[in-house]
């Protein structure tokens, strides 16, 4: 029902025109019973809650397309502001020419342009002011300042739920602590900027710098990423909103039942020893639960203005390219993972498409872990109706993939930390020819807890650093060949060879912890014994 949904409203005009067109429907509704998973309530439910979305839609601008709640949207930002941050991004694109920062492991296919995972917070390597908060455009002036940030302590001995799947205490006793896998890494922590909330009516300002961004020679980008962030807010509060609501439910489980339907007798020559085959058996072919009528959904949620900071919000901002050529077609997608580890405290993600050319239909799918305890009761033998309604099966991974969205231009994305995502695979549309797929994403910190931010880590980069001298004329006076020679051997900021060599040390890490996360995720199994 939910995949039908998102479908429907992936098409032009479905909230104007279609979904309000008996003629339509009457069509919609034969094409979705021919499928013989989808029954005729079934219809109905999709029917009215899409005429929902489509009332709503024309006050809030976004539907919601899977309960978690993925929300998508093709007009909350404005073509306008599309046009302006893809200028502005390709602006910074000219000014890493022609030495690209391709992702390492991508197959020279993935492009950073600006990403979180170089110069983070380095515990025993970074610097912290204490007592004071960086601007933006004091942020220059802070480089080399402030106190070295130690390494936290290595955490307490787990207890026997938190060891790594399939490992005993003496097991994890004998591993190198460096090579046991934590939810919360001592090493690195990804830096957010800190975003101002000016009002529902004014937006928002970014008022610490963009990790890798340079405030000042790339302000119109900053400026670009400010009214994204502003456009995201809203569709975050919807995503967000469930988690805050317990008593949600948009549709009652009843009980499993089946239909008997007994075998023949086997003949005599073809049955076994004894009377096992005597008595009748049952094929046990699930009734699909029916949905009650629609009801719409209380409108109360979330509201990031009235959570944790009133006054501040935290995001990580990532800009990002996919670059496919003639030589190099296709893109075979990404992994299953949620968004950094758990000192991050990302609780949310924004995707917005901002430029999509000569690529075929790109994809991003969603799974989450069902709740066995929550699964409908039956029979300890009845087992078939696990596919039937929740596409599991027995002894198969408590998981459940929900569909997937469309990632097309001008559309922005948002979805809980909660579910996992995977990049699906695309390919040129015209493999004479290049193409590409450019997002800005931004990870949203849970708005009731404070991380270390570029508010209190001043910039870590040395070319900005060197700008920044060279600007002052700091050592003018002294022989150009005296001044290099002061640049490399101070211990701060750091060099970029460090920075990248941090970085693959960084990733490493996640691919560790997404590996070992990936295992717990698919480890409970569909059970229904008793014993």
């Amino acid at each position: 029902m939910l995949r039908l949904m998102n479908r429907v409203t992936d098409k032009k005009k479905w909230h104007v025109k279609k979904i309000f067109d008996d003629d339509i429907i009457d069509r919609w509704r034969a094409e979705a019973k021919r499928s013989g998973d989808v029954t005729e309530r079934m219809v109905d439910w999709i029917i009215a809650e899409v005429r929902y979305k489509a009332e709503m839609f024309q006050f809030i601008d976004m539907v919601i397309v899977y309960n978690g709640d993925v929300v998508k949207s093709d007009t909350a930002v404005p073509e306008s502001t599309r046009v302006t941050l893809k200028t502005a991004a390709q602006a910074l694109e000219d000014a890493m020419s022609p030495a690209k920062d391709f992702h390492p492991g991508s197959d020279d296919k993935v492009v950073d342009l600006v990403h979180p995972s170089l110069f983070p917070l380095v515990y025993g390597r970074s610097r912290i002011l204490q007592d004071e908060l960086i601007g933006i455009g004091d942020c220059f002036s802070k480089i080399g300042c402030g106190e070295v940030i130690p390494v936290p302590p290595l955490p307490r001995a787990p207890t026997v739920d938190e060891l790594p799947s399939g490992m005993t205490y003496v097991e994890w006793a004998r591993w190198p602590r460096e090579t046991v896998t934590r939810p919360y890494s001592n090493k690195f922590q990804w830096l957010p900027c800190d975003v101002e909330l000016l009002g529902p009516l004014t937006g928002c300002k970014i008022s610490s710098y963009i990790n890798n961004l340079h405030p000042r020679r790339h302000q119109d980008l900053y400026d670009a990423v400010e009214k994204v962030i502003s456009c995201a807010i809203p569709m975050w509060n919807a995503t967000l909103s469930p988690l805050d609501n317990r008593y949600r439910d948009r549709n009652p489980r009843p009980r499993i039942s089946y239909t008997p339907f007994p075998y023949e007798p086997l003949p005599e020559d073809r049955r076994p020893q004894g009377n096992r085959h005597d008595s009748p058996r049952r094929l046990k072919n699930a009734i699909l639960p029916e949905p009650e009528t629609f009801i719409p959904p209380p409108l109360q949620g979330i509201d990031l203005e009235m959570h944790g900071d009133h006054s501040n919000l935290q995001v990580i901002v990532k800009l990002a390219n996919i670059e496919l050529t003639p030589e190099k077609p296709s893109y075979n997608g990404g992994t299953w993972h949620v968004e950094g580890q758990m000192n991050e405290h990302i609780c949310a993600t924004a995707l917005y498409y901002y430029d999509c050319e000569n690529i075929t239909e790109s994809r991003l799918a969603f799974r989450q872990e069902s709740l066995f305890n929550s699964s409908p009761s039956g029979p300890n033998d009845q087992h078939e109706w696990l596919d039937a309604v929740y596409g599991c099966t027995q002894h198969g991974p408590q998981v459940q993939e929900i569909g997937d969205v469309v990632c097309k231009q001008g559309r922005l994305l948002t979805f809980p930390n909660t579910l996992q995502h995977q990049v699906q695979p695309f390919q040129l549309a015209d493999p004479a020819k290049p193409g590409h797929r450019k997002i800005l994403a931004l990870f949203l910190i849970d708005p009731n807890i404070r991380v270390i931010s570029t508010a209190n880590v001043p910039p870590q980069q040395r070319d900005w650093w060197k700008d920044e001298i060279y600007r002052q004329h700091s050592l003018s006076p002294l022989p150009v060949e005296l001044q290099e020679q002061i640049m490399e051997d101070v211990d701060f900021p750091m060099p970029m060879d460090e920075a990248k060599e941090l970085r693959l040390e960084l990733m490493e890490e996640r691919s560790a912890f997404v590996e070992e996360q990936t295992t717990a995720f698919m480890s409970p199994t569909f059970s229904l014994c008793e014993h």
